[in-house]
């Protein structure tokens, strides 16, 4: 997609630490992760929630080691329950795009800019496949609000002309 770059990074943590420095520059951010990868990052998560960045997060739930296993279960997600994260749980493909959408909607409004997950079940939804209607990325962008512009969301305060300390 134009206007779209993708990083790779060495590890979870440094996803959501990446993540995170990118949506205080006010760009639309997304990530996805599942199990010990979301444990991993779990620092950062707690960070991302405490500065009220609208990041969306997709978690492929799935069980915890020992012993390694990518079947549904959801305490990888439930362990984050009180993160300050607002939460999702999909039961069909159709349902996990849709929500992805909404949820940019709900996480970027100015009254709540929080992030949120959306969690769907490992394997079952995960390593299977189901038509999805995707939506004209025209009415994607009738729906969704437009970006902050370059001073980047409202209350973060990374600019030199508007310093958080003087």
């Amino acid at each position: 997609m134009p206007g779209t770059e993708y990083i790779k990074v060495e590890s979870e943590h440094s996803v959501m630490a990446s993540i995170i420095g990118a949506s205080m520059a006010g760009t639309r951010t997304f990530t996805a992760t599942s199990g010990q990868g979301l444990f991993y990052m779990y620092e950062m998560v707690h960070w991302a929630s405490g500065v009220r960045l609208p990041i969306v997060m997709a978690i492929i739930s799935r069980g915890t080691a020992p012993p390694w296993n990518i079947w549904a279960d959801f305490s990888d997600v439930i362990s984050c329950r009180d993160t300050g994260w607002m939460s999702s749980f999909c039961s069909s493909h159709q349902e996990i795009y849709d929500e992805i959408l909404m949820s940019y909607k709900v996480c970027e409004d100015y009254d709540v800019l929080l992030p949120k997950f959306v969690a769907y079940g490992g394997f079952i939804l995960s390593h299977t496949s189901k038509p999805v209607i995707i939506e004209d990325q025209d009415k994607v962008d009738a729906f969704l609000p437009p970006l902050p512009d370059e001073k980047g969301w409202p209350h973060i305060w990374i600019d030199p002309e508007r310093p958080l300390m003087h």
